[in-house]
């Protein structure tokens, strides 16, 4: 998905300069939801972080006392 917004944006930038002006709204449209992504990604990767301590220790806890069957 994010490679077809990238080359989408590349295509967009091409078009503007190429045909006509009028595609200049993709191109900024394209850069917006491209940068949104990656955004959005950013945000997910930081919450995965963020909560990889709080799983191993958890792993850790488990392993001292498991629970009883």
């Amino acid at each position: 998905m994010r490679l077809r917004l990238a080359l989408l944006s590349e295509a967009a930038a091409w078009m503007t300069r190429s045909w006509h002006l009028g595609f200049a709204w993709l191109k900024v449209a394209m850069f917006v939801v491209l940068q949104g992504t990656l955004g959005w990604l950013i945000v997910m990767l930081a919450a995965f972080l963020a909560g990889a301590e709080r799983r191993r220790r958890l792993r850790r806890e488990l392993r001292r006392h498991p629970p009883a069957p």
